[in-house]
């Protein structure tokens, strides 16, 4: 997406966009929440700068946090994309992180909190409570 608005006061949504590849020229600061989910031509978000609710990109076609927002102040969720690795994710995640139905095989990188909820059911990697509990602060449930 090149060409769209640098600062969005509300919510922003670019869901279902089959030719979504990339957002080389995205919104550096969006005021609510950022919905992009369905995009399966998207393999990552780039050109985001922050967030200030949630970020919905489920369902995507994303494999990688790398040059993903600097910062999000809601959920972050990512659930059913390819993503195989926390790298890039960012460190505090200040609601729910559901990054469930991926490919995550292991914690290396890993967010060191989440203020909510934190899924991770239907990766590959077998996690228990206590491994995620080593790595991670996690203020709400953490789902298998």
């Amino acid at each position: 997406m090149v060409g769209g608005p640098k600062t969005v006061k509300g919510d922003y949504d670019c869901s279902n966009n089959t030719n979504l590849k990339i957002l080389i020229d995205g919104p550096s600061k969006v005021g609510g929440d950022f919905i992009c989910t369905g995009n399966k031509s998207m393999s990552y978000l780039a050109g985001i700068g922050e967030i200030h609710g949630t970020l919905d990109a489920s369902n995507s076609g994303l494999i990688t946090f790398a040059k993903g927002p600097a910062k999000v102040l809601g959920s972050y969720i990512v659930s059913g994309c390819n993503i195989n690795s926390f790298k890039g994710a960012p460190k505090k995640i200040m609601g729910d992180f559901d990054v469930s139905n991926n490919k995550i095989k292991d914690l290396k990188e890993c967010p060191a909190y989440v203020d909510g909820d934190f899924n991770l059911k239907g990766n590959p990697g077998k996690f228990t409570e206590e491994d995620i509990k080593e790595v991670c602060d996690v203020k709400g449930k953490i789902v298998l």
